[in-house]
């Protein structure tokens, strides 16, 4: 679990720390819901809600745990059934006699001799077994019920939310997420047992194969049928085979949750149930063989050692932008969204021809993909072609029309055209969509001053601040733009914040005025 290399991603990017937040909470929930097993203290119930309900604040994936904690109720805890009580069992055991002359069994030459036996009566005591009763599932039902209802009640508002930030969609089809679904449980894992080729994002594929889908769901349910029929001999196997397909099912992508196919990440609980599968099941298949401990250290060193090797290697990756989708893109085919993330990239690190070329790549491969279009049009700001800027920013707003950074990011390019009026209604309509846009608040501020509307400005950038009291941009430029006004004691003020705030050109003012901030 720990060095595995498809951990990687939920370690390495910083944006998926909850899910190492949320697996902590888990954590500490099974442990205090042992405790509350062992103890049946109401107290330590409390404990189990808690912890639940701050994992869940983390990462609503947890929404699984109260399944999880049944089938933990299963096994190890066996508290679906109730052990049998020690029985005492007679048995005729045969020893040979201590006493007594060797018989021979015939006279001739080469036969054994007869060792003389007798009989004893012996008692033994046979174990208790546990002895399963489903009716025993209700009142554990009955335990769980707070867990259930906390699960309903926020599974219903992660919907709601991200259905109306736009997460869920339904671009690709019903029918094609399914079959994604069930190819996803066996690539898992095979990603498990066979680490490579790991990428940031995988794409959907144009679609799924038939056999692939049907040979999944054989597998599936020949693991499945397998796990159960031996449920009472090896219960870890059910507990580790439905842990994993339970805890994965929330992010399988039957409801999509963004554009991939598959991710990672979604890997960090879901593999847990496997490595149980392992750990008990693998001593289990080797208890008859010689040299048993001496075969499992060898092999358990060998993996640790060959997983290290490998998850140094993917952490390597992860870098920087620009080598985590170099890597994704040596590894995936058709992947628009790596493409646009190196564009991005690019576009921070200066190689501006660079990102305009991942941007014309990922939109082939996706021509309606509105960040390409804004990430094409930022290198071609940058390069100074500004028309060729305002006709992707456009364009990305024609696709949609509530792209608060296209329409910041036209209004640039606009006032550096020279059409501040035009490039005044675009920072507006930014503003419109995201109220708390500072930058758009500060640049239509600098388009009004431009334009010698000094008091607007001074709104402008006035409100700017209101939002970031640390913007100092906004600062420097509302003390011109009360120089400019006349009113030159704000304007000191403004500068004076500035020049604290480690604006430059604020402290070279102040200091050719001979103004002590």
């Amino acid at each position: 679990f720990a060095i595995h290399p498809l951990h990687v991603e939920s370690v390495a990017w910083i944006a998926e720390r909850r899910d190492v937040l949320s697996t902590f909470f888990m954590m500490l929930t099974l442990g205090a819901y042992g405790y509350y097993v062992e103890q049946r203290n109401l107290k330590l119930y409390a404990f189990v809600l808690l912890f639940f309900i701050l994992g869940l604040m983390a990462k609503p994936m947890l929404v699984t745990l109260p399944f999880v904690l049944l089938l933990l109720d299963f096994w190890p805890l066996e508290r679906f059934g109730e052990i049998k009580p020690v029985q005492k069992m007679q048995t005729e055991v045969l020893k040979p006699e201590i006493t007594g002359k060797p018989k021979k069994k015939s006279g001739k030459k080469g036969d054994l001799k007869e060792i003389p036996e007798f009989r004893k009566t012996m008692e033994i005591q046979k174990p208790g077994e546990t002895e399963y009763k489903w009716s025993l599932i209700y009142p554990l039902l009955l335990e769980k019920l707070p867990l259930f209802v906390i699960t309903i009640v926020l599974s219903f508002a992660t919907f709601v939310a991200a259905q109306s930030e736009g997460y869920i969609a339904d671009v690709i089809p019903l029918g094609t997420r399914i079959g994604n679904a069930f190819i996803s449980y066996i690539s898992y894992i095979g990603k498990m047992l066979w680490p490579f080729n790991l990428a940031v994002f995988y794409p959907y594929p144009g679609r799924v194969i038939p056999w692939q889908v049907f040979g999944s769901i054989f597998l599936l349910s020949g693991i499945t049928l397998a796990v159960i029929w031996r449920a009472k001999r090896f219960p870890y196997l059910s507990t580790g085979w439905f842990w994993y397909v339970g805890t994965l099912a929330p992010v399988i992508g039957v409801v999509q949750l963004g554009a991939q196919a598959m991710a990672d990440r979604y890997t960090y609980i879901p593999l847990i149930g496997l490595f149980i599968m392992v750990a008990w099941g693998v001593p289990e298949l080797l208890k008859k063989v010689h040299y048993r401990k001496e075969i499992l250290w060898a092999v358990s060193v060998l993996c640790i050692l060959c997983l290290s090797v490998i998850t140094w290697k993917q952490v390597g990756h992860w870098r920087s932008s620009l080598t985590l989708f170099d890597h994704t893109l040596s590894v995936t085919d058709n992947n628009w969204l790596a493409y646009d993330g190196r564009c991005a990239a690019n576009n921070e690190a200066g190689n501006h021809r660079q990102a305009i070329e991942d941007c014309d790549k990922a939109l082939q491969l996706k021509p309606f993909y509105v960040t390409a279009y804004n990430g094409r049009g930022n290198a071609y700001s940058a390069l100074g072609n500004y028309k060729q800027a305002v006709e992707d920013y456009s364009r990305a707003i024609e696709i949609k029309q509530d792209y608060a950074d296209a329409y910041y990011n036209r209004g640039i390019a606009d006032a550096a055209l020279g059409n501040y009026k035009q490039a005044i209604e675009d920072y507006s309509r930014a503003i419109k969509i995201t109220p708390g846009h500072t930058d758009a608040y500060n640049d239509r501020g600098a388009a009004y001053y431009i334009l010698g509307n000094y008091n607007q400005a001074i709104e402008d950038f006035s409100r700017a601040i209101k939002i970031n009291p640390n913007f100092t941009g906004a600062y420097f430029n509302r003390g011109v733009a009360y120089a400019r006004s006349g009113n030159r004691d704000m304007a000191i003020n403004d500068l004076v914040a500035a020049a604290r705030l480690g604006d430059e050109r604020a402290k070279n003012f102040l200091k050719i005025n001979k103004i002590s901030w």
